[in-house]
């Protein structure tokens, strides 16, 4: 399953795919046909990304992350 440009170009409110295609090709976007999800971000990247000062409502609680990160 390959990652989805068009997709995440969508999401983000983009006209181009060039973005999404730089952040797939970035390191911190790793790779596992195998796993369940098989796509994952760098640790540092994750980080950033909860610890983010925001109020929206769609963010994840810490239950949520522990979650999604028991089930791997």
């Amino acid at each position: 399953m390959p990652f989805d440009l068009g997709l995440a170009t969508a999401t983000a409110g983009l006209p181009h795919q060039a973005a999404a295609a730089r952040l797939a090709e970035r390191p911190f976007v790793r790779e596992n046909p195998y796993a369940l999800w098989p796509y994952h971000l760098h640790a540092m990247t994750r980080s950033t990304l909860r610890t983010a000062d925001n109020a929206t409502d769609d963010r994840w609680t810490d239950a949520d992350w522990y979650i999604v990160e028991t089930e791997q």
